[in-house]
């Protein structure tokens, strides 16, 4: 979140399945009671075809952006030059104004023209940075485009993705005869904010923010599950809520631990998915994931940096360890009666100020947890929902809560950690992260 004063969590996930190919399961799509399942597959679908339109829309998106701003520098507010002062006399006839036309003035007035020369010319590059976002942008909804949209697109088995004007470029369709909504500015901002989400858990650029956030939490499970042969770590079963791109549930299962990702948003989620089966190699793909901020920017290196993506190959995953990912309302899924007690343990990372009330992702947590299971998190209290019927506790309060609820604190401290920022920008938001471990009693 690149100079902004909120953290850019998309949270929403759904992968299952080890091996290398993490395969997408829609966890809140069980029954409800009162509820039209056909109505809620069909809402989902339609939210599935937005994002992916979002997507497709970037490249146009971006571009008319850019443009506006090089209009205005086409009719740019050059200042006046100020009149040559003169000690003689004007000649019979000659207009006083006549000074603003020497030659020192002339050039004066190029050279206040010219100022804008530099910016034309780093605006001009930030076409070929945006032609490469919507390239690795068009990956991602064309990894999706067969196994999400061709269910919602085959009406009756009759459709086409062709037919539906679907293709890797511009994703224009229709649900059930709806053509879908065009993207709307959250939506290309959270596209946006998805780009810099790469940045953070994918690649070199990210190691800082990485080491901040999820070092204090791997190294804890590495303690307190040391007594656990290397052979045997499979059978600890550690959950992650607001799992994002997947590097933290990448890290845990690289270790030995079977890890289970959890994510709300669907930005997150085609993204994830993509990260999570279409990197075996590093710096397989460049971004530019800085174009879009235009304020506290150093230079134009900074500004245009581009940024490989993924640093690290994204395979060789332990054999004996379960890797997956569901999608949904950690809520709605992690309360159910099947998941009493099956955790060892569970990581919330930048996610507990996600809640509109954070009593209910603390019941769940302790619903989830086996008895003696360790809650590690880590992250600061800029609540999402704020003012929109939202309770804001402190740092005091949530603690309290969490005592209520049967957890006692064995470890608490404060670590400083930024978010998805530009290392090179002239501002930088530094979050003071509450830190603790806590076991359900």
């Amino acid at each position: 979140m690149m100079q902004s004063s909120s953290h850019d969590h998309d949270h929403g996930h759904d992968h299952h399945g080890h091996s290398h190919n993490h395969s997408h399961d829609h966890g809140h799509n069980h029954a409800h009671d009162g509820i039209d399942n056909d109505n809620d597959d069909a809402a989902e679908r339609a939210h599935v075809l937005k994002v992916m339109t979002a997507f497709g829309a970037y490249r146009a998106a971006s571009t008319r952006t850019l443009e506006s701003k090089l209009a205005v520098l086409q009719r740019p507010s050059v200042p006046s030059v100020p009149s040559v002062p003169s000690t003689a006399a004007p000649a019979q006839g000659e207009q006083l104004a006549g000074a603003q036309h020497t030659p020192a003035a002339a050039a004066t007035a190029k050279a206040a023209a010219d100022v804008y020369a530099p910016v034309r010319r780093r605006l001009r590059s930030h076409r070929h940075a945006i032609n490469h976002n919507a390239h690795f942008l068009s990956l991602i909804s064309e990894m999706h485009r067969h196994s999400f949209l061709d269910s919602v697109l085959h009406d009756g088995g009759s459709d086409s993705s062709a037919e539906n004007g679907i293709d890797s470029s511009v994703h224009s369709s229709t649900v059930a005869g709806r053509q879908a909504p065009a993207a709307s500015e959250a939506d290309m901002d959270k596209v946006r904010s998805t780009l810099r989400q790469f940045v953070r858990d994918w690649s070199a650029d990210g190691a800082m923010e990485r080491q901040q956030a999820y070092d204090p939490i791997l190294n804890h499970l590495e303690d307190a599950f040391k007594d656990v042969p290397a052979s045997d770590r499979g059978n600890v079963r550690i959950l992650v809520p607001g799992a994002g791109l997947g590097r933290l549930v990448f890290e845990i299962v690289r270790k030995g631990f079977s890890c289970q990702g959890n994510e709300f948003s669907m930005f997150m989620l085609l993204a994830s998915n993509f990260a999570l089966n279409n990197m075996p190699e590093s710096n397989l793909y460049t971004i530019y994931p800085w174009i879009h901020s235009f304020s506290n920017i150093v230079s134009e290196a900074n500004q245009m940096q581009p940024v490989q993506i993924p640093d690290v190959p994204v395979r060789d995953i332990p054999l004996t360890a379960d890797f997956s990912m569901v999608a949904g309302d950690f809520v709605e899924i992690y309360s159910d009666d099947a998941q009493a007690g099956q955790w060892d343990a569970i990581v919330t990372c930048f996610f507990m100020d996600t809640a509109k009330d954070m009593t209910r992702y603390i019941s769940v947590i302790r619903h989830a947890l086996r008895k003696g299971g360790i809650w590690i998190n880590l992250g600061p209290l800029l609540y999402h929902f704020e003012g929109d019927q939202s309770i804001e506790f402190t740092l005091e309060e949530v603690k309290g809560i969490a005592k209520s609820f049967d957890f006692s604190f064995e470890k608490e401290g404060m670590a400083q950690c930024t978010y998805a920022s530009s290392p090179a920008a002239m501002l930088q938001y530094v979050y003071n992260c509450a830190f603790w471990v806590a076991v359900r009693m």
